[in-house]
């Protein structure tokens, strides 16, 4: 199959190869920052909750909710 545009040859050359995984590295980076922030948030969220959320997971727990 030949490529039919520009684009698609340059996405088929060496160059556009690398620029794609030049481009998913960059991406994931980003990614997994994000990640690492949100998670880094989680457990000052859970903490603030925790005294509303606690008696829920009891009745929940014992049966009655």
């Amino acid at each position: 199959m030949r490529p039919t545009s520009r684009g698609q040859r340059f996405a088929l050359s060496p160059l556009g190869k690398k620029y794609f995984v030049t481009a998913i590295l960059k991406l994931t980076g980003i990614v997994n920052r994000r990640i690492d922030e949100v998670a880094g948030m989680l457990p000052k969220q859970v903490d603030a909750y925790a005294d509303q959320v606690r008696p829920l997971l009891e009745e929940f727990k014992s049966g009655r909710g």
